[in-house]
């Protein structure tokens, strides 16, 4: 029997299955071939009988389509089959060099054709040459660059990445044509997919943009004010009179209405202590580059803020002299300035000092205006001008009315205040200082947008990337416009999408490993023996309140919702920048409606797009999430067996679960609040967990650096939580009658190795060495390798499965252990 061919891309990001059969090779940084568009975008449209969100049996489309397709006599899955069985004797030879562990004598080879596309796609990464016992990472993933090449300009190339750009390339293959008559939800047609197309249309209506010119940077730079730095252009003069006192917060609450944020961002929330308590939370603003570039002043990265900043000087029109070189190093000061007030983000997540005194984190805007006011001493100067006016002028807070009570939530007290001594000399009369601030806020804005303007303002990015990273390309434009259609319209697009790819029936399948995971993190959590009575019931309330869910939020479906809720948001076919600029305005819409109401906080609001690979939990919410935009390989496939779906989804889930216990989520109790709820015998006994986490990872190294033990510490035990509460639920499934033992074509493995085979896959990729050092520095979790090496190092049955020998990297003498 043939084949049954997988939704378009499912097996590969590159290789793309059309419905005759035939592959073609698409590399995700260039144009897609035109027929193969047009074979992806009428698949897309056919109809499965009563459920347009099932995908049919892809045929041929010649006479001969009822017979089977062969090679040398064979059938495809026959070929495929014989080749897989003759990769697999070779790999039992050249395995010699480690012990394969023996299994029951009555495993069955799977000759499935799930069970052949499976061993395919695990096998594509696979190095043979390399030890398991030595470096798991690089036997699971050695292969990965040849299996999928990774484009310039890349400097990280991931499974999370390659299937987010494969849904990309799917939204593509629909927006393309501009059909959008043809585009519906469940049979449905939508105003919203029309509007869809053309913002996508005026996008890739380069004519138009180069047209435009620098008139898009010129009305920008007007709606801000003006920009002294471009006096020489009549449309970007300021004015001559100085803003003075509330002019300054206008200008800067005018780039936060475009959601620029140069100084700080201000946004509805909820008191971290009582949810049922509505707030107004205050944050750090936009930096733009890493920590230590502005800390240390770093002078590639300053060489990179100059070049950057005088090309988008010429690209607006205005002559770059001395004067205009002096102003853009004074902003370049002022960004280190500001970057030395901002907490790191490590110290950012920190909430034991927010429990230890909730008043500097929490307070009203009374409260607030004190604190300003002595540190201060500025009788001129009142607190109301500095924050209240902010608050009043952003755009989440229209109509909303701000008062003395209003709770305040405030992340980094410390840079408010130091914000506070920054603007105090602006806000006199003709102060220098007002003009600098008002460049500062244009210039961060004029970044925030210049990706949506014309040409020579793409030089600008491409100068700046040359010379921080050593490359200047940018995403292609099909990426691009793809990606900010789905920014715009994500749940939309997310229909257009998964109701092609994704069934009932796989959301069920999800939705079970989910159910099967939650329950056996709660038996784990019932058995910690280093958890007192009290401590442990507490523990189980709040595993037993964490929320699922899975693929996506019901309203996507919807083609009416969808409309009314898409309704504002106007495109002109022929301005991208200025549709843009509305799709922005709009993007907050749900955050006013929910500040406004006096219903009580919602325990769930989604915020990313559906077809993002990936899934989160979050602490307050206490809801675990799944994004549709996953349910591909390496992550899932329904067709897969359970050792493989456990090892790979199931490992995630597990690490999201565990997040609610992380060195960070345990102080969130069954409600999502802050509060120590844990006794302090048991806290001691965490505390020796975690400290173990930091000292084993602080040893490991990566890109001539030493991974921050500390730094990455959450991240850590959920990848060692999660995958030892999967693997303790795969165990218990295996003894059910439905569980598939059989043995994979081309792989011969155990269930076990399986499972730790496609826990391991998930951390495949490409990262450039500067990347990679950047990723060391900044990322709160460890660099790919490292995943792979702690996780299966602390658990003793990745060692048996594969026989390592005690004293190897992969079977230590001392094991990091959260639940045991």
């Amino acid at each position: 029997e043939r084949l049954q061919l997988r939704p378009t891309g499912q097996l590969s990001n590159t290789r793309l299955f059309s419905s005759s059969g035939q592959s073609q090779l698409v590399e995700m940084d260039q144009e897609p071939d035109e027929k193969l568009r047009d074979r992806l975008a009428a698949e897309s449209y056919k109809e499965s009988g009563s459920d347009s969100g099932k995908w049919t049996r892809l045929q041929d489309d010649d006479k001969d389509k009822d017979k089977p397709s062969t090679v040398c006599g064979l059938s495809v899955g026959g070929f495929v089959l014989l080749l897989l069985l003759l990769l697999a004797l070779a790999g039992l030879i050249a395995l010699g060099s480690f012990s394969i562990v023996k299994w029951r004598s009555s495993a069955m080879l799977c000759s499935t054709d799930n069970c052949v596309l499976q061993s395919a796609s695990m096998l594509r990464t696979v190095d043979r040459a390399v030890k398991p016992c030595e470096d798991f990472h690089g036997f699971a993933c050695g292969n990965w660059d040849h299996a999928y090449p990774t484009q310039p300009g890349i400097g990280k190339y991931s499974n999370f990445y390659k299937d987010t750009r494969d849904n990309l390339l799917r939204l593509y293959s629909l927006l393309s044509h501009g059909y959008s008559n043809r585009l519906l939800i469940r049979g449905h047609r939508s105003k919203a997919a029309a509007k869809a197309v053309t913002y996508f249309e005026a996008c890739s209506n380069t004519t138009a943009r180069e047209a435009l010119g620098q008139k898009s940077a010129e009305s920008l730079i007007s709606r801000l004010g003006g920009w002294s730095l471009t006096n020489d252009v009549p449309a970007t003069r300021p004015p001559s009179s100085d803003p003075g006192d509330a002019g300054i917060i206008e200008r800067i609450a005018k780039a936060n209405a475009l959601l620029a944020q140069p100084f700080f961002n201000v946004q509805p929330a909820v008191s971290d202590f009582n949810h049922r308590r509505r707030a107004i939370r205050i944050n750090q603003g936009f930096a733009p580059y890493q920590r230590s570039a502005l800390v240390t002043s770093d002078e590639k990265f300053h060489k990179a803020y100059m070049a950057y900043g005088e090309q988008v000087l010429k690209a607006i029109g205005s002559t770059v002299n001395n004067a205009s070189r002096k102003r853009l190093e004074e902003l370049w000061q002022l960004d280190v300035r500001l970057e030395r007030l901002r907490n790191s983000y490590v110290e950012r997540r920190k909430v034991a000092p927010k429990i230890a005194d909730p008043s500097r984190f929490e307070m009203t805007l009374t409260d607030l205006c004190k604190h300003i006011s002595d540190r201060l001493h500025h009788a001129s100067v009142t607190p109301e001008s500095l924050v209240s006016e902010a608050v009043r002028l952003s755009p989440q807070f229209l109509g909303v009315r701000i008062k003395p009570t209003t709770l305040m939530r405030v992340d980094n007290l410390e840079y408010l205040l130091g914000l506070a001594e920054l603007f105090a000399p602006a806000m006199a009369a003709k102060s220098p200082a007002s003009m600098l601030l008002s460049d500062y806020a244009v210039m961060t804005t004029l970044r925030s947008f210049v990706h949506a303007l014309s040409d020579p303002f793409q030089e600008a990015r491409r100068q700046e990337k040359q010379i921080i990273y050593g490359n200047n390309v940018l995403d292609n434009l099909w990426l691009y416009c793809t990606s900010k259609t789905d920014l715009a319209f994500k749940f939309l697009t997310g229909a257009l999408v998964l109701q092609r790819t994704i069934t009932t029936k796989t959301l069920a399948k999800v939705t079970s490993l989910v159910d099967h995971i939650h329950k056996e993190l709660r038996l784990v959590v019932s058995e910690a023996p280093w958890m007192d009575k009290e401590t442990r019931t507490r523990a189980l309330a709040k595993v037993d309140r964490i929320k699922q869910t899975v693929g996506y939020p019901q309203i996507i479906m919807n083609a009416h919702k969808l409309d009314k809720f898409y309704d504002d948001i106007k495109i002109d076919k022929g301005d991208y920048f200025a549709s843009y600029l509305n799709a922005r305005a709009t993007k907050h819409k749900w955050s006013i409606n929910h500040l406004s109401s006096r219903q009580p906080h919602h325990r769930f609001e989604w915020g990313q797009s559906p077809l993002m690979a990936n899934a989160f939990y979050s602490q307050t919410t206490l809801r675990m999430t799944i994004i549709a935009g996953i349910l591909q390989p390496p992550f899932f496939d329904e067709h897969f067996q359970d050792a493989f779906l456990f090892g790979a989804l199931g490992s995630i889930v597990g690490h999201e679960l565990n997040h609610a216990f992380d060195a960070r989520g345990r102080y969130y109790n069954a409600t999502g609040c802050l509060q120590q709820w844990w006794s302090n015998a048991t806290s001691m006994q965490y505390r020796s967990r975690r400290d173990c986490f930091v000292q084993q990872y602080s040893n490991y190294k990566a890109y001539g650096m030493n991974n921050r033990g500390a730094h990455t510490v959450e991240e850590n035990m959920a990848d060692n939580g999660g995958i030892y509460v999967a693997y303790r639920a795969f165990q218990k499934h295996q003894e059910t009658a439905s569980s598939d033992a059989s043995l994979l074509p081309g792989l011969g493995y155990t269930p076990d190795q399986v499972f730790f085979m496609a826990f391991a896959q998930l951390w495949c990729g490409h990262v450039t060495k500067q990347f990679g050092r950047k990723l060391m520095e900044t990322d709160v979790h460890s660099v790919y390798e490292h995943r792979v090496l702690g996780s299966l190092s602390n658990m003793p049955q990745f060692a048996k499965a594969f026989g390592c020998k005690p004293g190897s990297p992969f079977n230590p003498a001392k094991r990091c252990t959260l639940w045991t």
